[in-house]
């Protein structure tokens, strides 16, 4: 389950002229309703694939800012769409793995598959909607090439990932968060988290 603490309030997207797209890559039909009205209602444009085939020639239409990704898709699973939407696009599309998968192996697959982001199912609702909205914020900062944007995004996703214990994930935002400014208080901080 995704964390849910009173310090994670809802992310809005990050404002812009249209609105941010998000596919949704999922073949349970009560989970895609479910994240589709959370996500819509919270003001994305969202798009769906019921299969790892589909989401990929989906993008060819329109690159979303945001996938959130099931592992256990028909055709062509998560994992492998993930390792092409990250081949072909790079950070411009940020992966949330959303999986019923759970444990340290399922977390390093996505890692090794290039997520930025690994959660479990049940979903909670309010979590689903702050990560998307962090991952959105990075998604427009390296877009907009906004390295002081880049680096809170990277620090609060860094810090949710810490939460959920998904410690290689967060690794990789704070070492990409250091790049950009290693002196940056949140920076430093958060790197003393993982020798304590």
């Amino acid at each position: 389950m995704m964390p849910d603490s009173p310090s994670d309030a809802p992310a809005p997207p990050p404002a812009a002229t249209t609105r941010i797209r998000v596919l949704v890559v999922e073949d349970e039909p009560p989970v895609v309703r479910l994240v589709e009205v959370l996500l819509t209602a919270a003001g994305y444009a969202v798009d769906v694939a019921n299969t790892g085939q589909e989401a990929i020639l989906m993008t060819h239409n329109h690159v979303p800012a945001v996938v959130v990704m099931d592992v256990m898709t028909p055709e062509l699973d998560g994992l492998e769409a993930t390792r092409y939407l990250k081949a072909r696009y790079g950070a411009a599309v940020q992966v949330l793995v959303l999986t019923a998968l759970d444990g340290p192996d399922a977390v390093r697959r996505a890692e090794a598959a290039g997520a930025e982001y690994f959660a479990t199912k049940p979903l909670n609702g309010r979590a689903l909607v702050t990560v998307v909205g962090r991952l959105a914020a990075l998604s427009q900062a390296i877009s907009d090439a906004d390295a002081p944007a880049e680096l809170t995004a990277r620090v609060e996703l860094a810090r949710m990932l810490i939460e959920a214990g998904h410690l290689g994930l967060a690794r990789s935002h704070l070492e990409a968060a250091r790049s950009l400014d290693p002196d940056a208080p949140e920076v430093r901080g958060l790197a003393a988290r993982f020798v304590e």
